[in-house]
């Protein structure tokens, strides 16, 4: 736990002298309790997340980074820490970004490679499809998922993006349609905030 707080320390002093860009995202869905992210996104490139950032089963502490390969496509990947079911994995990933007609289509997508058991996970997690007018971007935006073995899931929907001022942006999805697996429509807001 010592050297846990050690580096917690030291994370916190860099990212004290650090520029970028701090999320909050809620995922919501009737019937279950709201899902949190947190992230730091740093303008050297370093991601630093926490899936399920209030729950303490349910968290996910990753870092990693994306490397540009051309002009609209990154490779990286991150690595992963479950702590309370003592966890570990790597996950390559990609993001895809371009101009379609009047368009933007974006997909990231990562696939959770197990260290020391687990489940391997594929995930597309918010490809969108978005047009700009103004300031303000609405469009598709779909998830895909899948957990081990279980039966995978697509969900769809609309999304908007929109400017609160010169450094923060709230992004809003809603996803009702299932067309693979099923379940409840969910709901995702997300704040991002520069520093």
């Amino acid at each position: 736990m010592k050297t846990l707080t050690s580096l917690l320390a030291a994370l916190i002093a860099c990212l004290a002298a650090a520029q970028g860009t701090v999320i909050h995202r809620i995922d919501m869905s009737h019937g279950s309790e709201p899902y949190h992210v947190t992230a730091v996104l740093l303008d050297s490139g370093w991601e630093l997340w926490a899936f399920g950032s209030t729950r303490s089963d349910l968290l996910d502490l990753e870092v990693g980074r994306l490397f540009p390969v051309s002009k609209n496509l990154l490779l990286g990947g991150y690595a992963i820490y479950w702590p309370d079911a003592k966890k570990s994995f790597v996950a390559p990933a990609l993001s895809y970004n371009q101009s379609i007609g009047t368009g933007q289509l974006s997909i990231f997508a990562a696939i959770y490679q197990p260290l020391n058991g687990g489940p391997h996970i594929l995930l597309v997690d918010d490809a969108s499809f978005i047009w700009k007018q103004r300031e303000t971007s609405y469009g598709l935006a779909a998830n895909y998922f899948q957990f081990g073995s279980d039966p995978a899931s697509l969900r769809v929907g609309p999304t908007a993006r929109l400017p609160l001022g010169h450094t923060t942006n709230l992004k809003l999805s809603y996803q009702p349609l299932y067309l693979v697996g099923h379940g409840q429509p969910t709901l995702r807001v997300e704040l991002s905030q520069r520093f």
